[in-house]
Formats: structure tokens, C-alpha cells, sequence
């Protein structure tokens, strides 16, 4: 009987994983199914398209502010098919991995995997958006598998995992350099470690040399050139202190609002009032989540020091969005994670131990609420792109190819628009801002420089020179047509608000009659 039981729960044990992932995978299909993809992914897809090699690759990327890694993966995509939906399919691959790793190998209880699986990070910013991150946080998953509390922990295989989370994306790389500190916190806070430590002091040493080469050369490939236009840069000061500590209530609590062009919006924000109680909301909510590794100092050490590094990376460095902010949600999980691997100690102020010995019989309360907030939005986020085109690119690129435009000459703005329906045609257009002909975006300075007349007159001046018609596409409405100018087609609704489009028809002169 012991023995049956034995075999049902390891029978049930190797299912449950199995039929997550499943059901996680089939339900991700579909999304991508439903998505259409917005500039940010297809920049990289034509990267990957016009480099002839990986060298070329990382000399074109270089004004688009992140690590290789994903950048890479692409390109070799790219070498098989010119189908950029292949893209889709492995990101969601990825993903699905990243879900498996958590259903197989984490501590969390069954009903908290499922939530965790089908929240608003991992089932739609993080899955069905195809970026970089995603291979950042499946490598973090793993790192979590791989751990194991105590000096026998395979360093080896930790430390190349940390170097590889360095060139998936920024916001990883803090993450990956946060707990390489809080591994040799560990070490250096347990004083029966040093012994067996010190013997190994040169494979101590090439581990942090093979980090430090890491970090350094995702920071090398991430910083933009002289030239780059980008706006990125480091400043100093508290303006937007508000707006950065906003950054935790917008990971841990992620509803957006509920208006067509919901993402990256938050139901709180709005005025600088709104601003300031995210604000305030957020500085709560994560003095509350420290509270879940008080009595566990290697993992708060990793906690603090992940947080901080996100925060100031926000306030000194680059705002962002939301995707950025979900690492902060990410960091919470992969401590959570981790704090299963060791025992509770007191820590050394009364109070603050008081106070989380307290809070301890609610923890489960609170991830349980925690993770259904987050499978609401994910399962409510994804139901509505059903019905709301991210984009509408890919509608106004099947428009042109369905009545044969797509090898007229096309003319687009802004750039940055318009470059994701070039991706979708396969072609290069010139691009108004920037003035030049290309599919991919080069973020240089050069797309600062204000024209000196509208698109629409260098569309009815090329349409003479060439004797052909040609198209614009805006996505704006044209303040003025002209004249042999008309519009063709609108298509708007887009969750993205900028990625709404106009296209227009540009005819070309009427030659002279030759009798005159």
C-alpha cells in the first residue's frame, strides 16, 4: 500500500509539471497567433535579416542599448527562414521553458505555479512579446534550480549561468550581479566555509574573472556610441524620485487601466497626485515584501541589492516601462525561490525581527493574493488582445501586398513607426526622419535633425522624378494633401497608440502633352 502511494505521488509529481507546461504552451500559441508585432521586435529581426555575420550583427545593434544574446539567437533564426513568425514561436519556446523550470523544480505549491504561470509577466510581457528578456529570466529560473544552500553548491555552473544572464538585457545583468554578490556574501558570512574556500582560491579567482569579463562586455555591447540619439545617459538628481519608486507598486500590482490602449499603464497613474501615491504605494508594498527574507540574510542581501540597482538604474539612467519594471516582480520570485534553500536566523534588530515573526502566518496569504492579482491581468491582458491588434502593422502590410503595392516606392513617418511595417513587407522604405533608405532603425543623432520641408512634398517631388506612384504611410493623419495626393486607407485601434496608420497615394504628374 505505502509502495502504491509511493508511485501515485511520484506518477502525479512528474504530471503535474508536464500538463502546466502543456496547457501553458497551447494557451501562449494562441496568443502569438493573435499578436502582431510592434516595432521593438521586428527592429530585431531586421538586424538579424541584413547582417551577414555575427560580427556585422554587433556592429549594427550598437545604438540599440542591450546586451547580444537574443540578438544572436535571432540571426541564426534568420539564416533558415525569412519568416519572422518563427521568431514567435521560439520566444514562446523560451518561455514555456521558463514555465517548466518553475512547475518542476520550484518550491511554491501547486496552486501558486499555476498562478505564477499564467500572470501578466510570464504569460503576455515577457512571452508573448518576443524581446530579449525572457532568456534573462529563464536563466534566472534555472540558476534557482541549479542552487543549492551550503559550500557544495556547483560554483561552476552558478557563475557561467550569471555570465550568460549578463547579456540577455540590462535589467538582468543587475539581477545576475546581485546574487553573485550574495553568493560570496554567503561564503564570507560563514566562517567554517573559509577553509575549504581558501584551497580553491584559483578557481575562486577565474570565477569572478569570467563575471567581471561578462558584465563588462554587456556593458561594452549595451552602451550606445557618441552618435547615438537615443536620449540614454547618466544623470544626476532627484527629479522623478516619484516616478522611480513607483517602479515596485507597478511590478507587484500591474493592472493597467481600462481603456484600449492599456500597456504599460498603470490603474493608479495620471496626475503628479496619482504619481506620488504609486509612489508612496510602492515604498509600502516592497517594505512589506522585505519582510518575506528578514530572517534569511543571504537571500535579503540578494533582495536589497537587486532592488537597488533597478531603482537607481531608473533614476540615474533610463526610466522605462513596465517590462522594465517587472523585474523588480521577478527579483521577488527568484528570493522567494531561494529562501526555501535555508533556515531562518533572528536578525539583529528586535523590532524588525518582531515584526516579521508577526507577519510570517500571513506570507502565504499574501503570495496567494499576490500571484492572483497577477493571473487576473495576465489572463484578462491576453483575452483582450484577442480582440485589440497590438499593432497595426501587419493589417496595413497584408493591405499593400493584397493589392499588389508592395514594390512601390514607399516613403514612412516617423521611422520609428513605420519601420515595423517595412519589417512585415521584407523591404526597405526611405524614411522621412533621418533621410534615408533602410528596414531597420539607426538610432543616431542624425534623426534629430529637423526636415526642411514635409513628407508630402518629398513624396510629390519623388513621384515626378521617377514617373511612378508612390506611397506614404503616417502614423498621424496628413495635415495637407496637395494636389495628386489622396488617402487610400486608415487603419486604426492599435493597443499601441503610435502604431495606428495612414497611407496615402501619391500620383505623379501628368506628363506634357508632346503635340505642344
Amino acid at each position: 500500500m505505502v509502495r502504491m502511494n509511493e508511485l501515485a505521488e511520484r506518477s502525479s509529481f512528474t504530471w503535474f509539471p508536464v500538463g502546466l507546461t502543456t496547457v501553458y504552451a497551447c494557451l501562449e500559441f494562441l496568443n502569438i497567433l493573435h499578436h502582431s508585432m510592434w516595432r521593438d521586435e521586428i527592429q530585431l529581426w531586421m538586424l538579424g535579416r541584413h547582417s551577414h555575420s555575427i560580427a556585422e550583427l554587433i556592429y549594427l545593434k550598437r545604438y540599440d542599448g542591450h546586451p547580444d544574446a537574443w540578438f544572436v539567437l535571432v540571426y541564426l533564426i534568420t539564416k533558415f527562414t525569412h519568416d519572422l513568425r518563427w521568431m514567435q514561436v521560439v520566444h514562446a519556446a523560451v518561455a514555456t521553458a521558463t514555465v517548466y523550470a518553475i512547475a518542476r523544480y520550484s518550491p511554491f505549491t501547486r496552486m501558486q505555479k499555476i498562478l505564477m504561470a499564467f500572470g501578466y509577466f510570464l504569460l503576455f510581457e515577457y512571452a508573448t512579446i518576443s524581446r530579449e528578456y525572457a532568456l534573462g529570466i529563464l536563466g534566472l529560473f534555472v540558476f534557482c534550480s541549479v542552487f543549492r544552500s551550503g559550500p557544495r553548491k556547483n560554483y561552476v555552473a552558478l557563475v557561467l549561468l550569471l555570465a550568460f544572464i549578463c547579456q540577455t538585457s540590462v535589467y538582468a545583468m543587475i539581477l545576475a550581479l546581485s546574487l553573485f554578490v550574495a553568493l560570496a556574501f554567503e561564503a564570507i558570512q560563514a566562517p567554517d566555509w573559509r577553509q575549504p574556500l581558501t584551497r580553491s582560491w584559483w578557481k575562486i579567482s577565474a570565477l569572478a574573472a569570467i563575471m567581471l569579463i561578462a558584465v563588462g562586455i554587456s556593458v561594452l555591447h549595451t552602451l550606445p556610441p557618441a552618435d547615438g540619439g537615443f536620449g540614454v545617459g547618466v544623470h544626476l538628481g532627484t527629479k522623478g524620485l516619484s516616478a522611480s519608486l513607483a517602479m515596485f507598486w507597478r511590478s507587484f500590482v500591474p493592472i493597467p487601466q481600462f481603456t484600449q490602449t492599456f500597456w504599460n499603464s498603470n490603474l493608479l497613474q495620471g496626475s503628479r497626485e496619482l504619481t506620488r501615491l504609486m509612489a508612496l504605494m510602492g515604498v509600502a508594498s516592497f517594505c512589506a515584501s522585505v519582510m518575506f527574507f528578514l530572517r534569511k540574510p543571504v537571500v535579503l542581501f540578494a533582495y536589497l541589492s537587486g532592488a537597488a540597482g533597478l531603482l537607481l538604474f531608473k533614476q540615474f539612467v533610463y526610466q522605462g516601462y513596465l517590462r522594465h519594471d517587472g523585474f523588480v516582480f521577478i527579483l521577488f520570485l527568484v528570493c522567494l525561490w531561494l529562501a526555501s534553500y535555508f533556515p531562518e536566523k533572528h536578525f539583529p534588530l528586535r523590532g524588525a525581527d518582531r515584526i516579521a515573526v508577526l507577519f510570517k502566518p500571513l506570507q502565504k496569504d499574501a503570495i496567494f493574493t499576490l500571484l492572483l492579482i497577477h493571473a487576473a491581468v495576465g489572463i484578462g491582458v491576453s483575452a483582450a488582445a484577442f480582440t485589440i491588434p497590438f499593432s497595426q502593422a501587419q493589417a496595413i502590410a497584408q493591405y499593400i501586398r493584397s493589392n499588389n503595392m508592395e514594390n512601390w516606392t514607399i516613403i514612412g513617418d516617423p521611422d520609428y513607426s513605420v519601420s515595423s511595417v517595412v519589417g512585415y513587407l521584407d523591404r526597405e522604405s526611405f524614411y522621412f526622419t533621418g533621410n534615408r533608405v533602410g528596414s531597420y532603425i539607426i538610432l543616431d543623432k542624425r534623426r534629430l535633425t529637423e526636415p526642411t520641408e514635409s513628407v508630402m512634398q518629398l513624396a510629390s517631388e519623388s513621384a515626378a522624378r521617377i514617373h511612378q506612384k508612390v506611397l506614404v504611410i503616417l502614423n498621424y493623419p496628413a495635415a495637407q494633401l496637395g494636389p495628386g495626393v489622396s488617402e487610400i486607407a486608415s487603419f486604426q485601434g492599435a493597443i499601441v497608440p503610435d502604431e495606428n496608420f495612414f497611407l496615402y497615394l501619391v500620383q505623379p504628374p501628368n506628363p506634357p502633352d508632346a503635340r505642344h
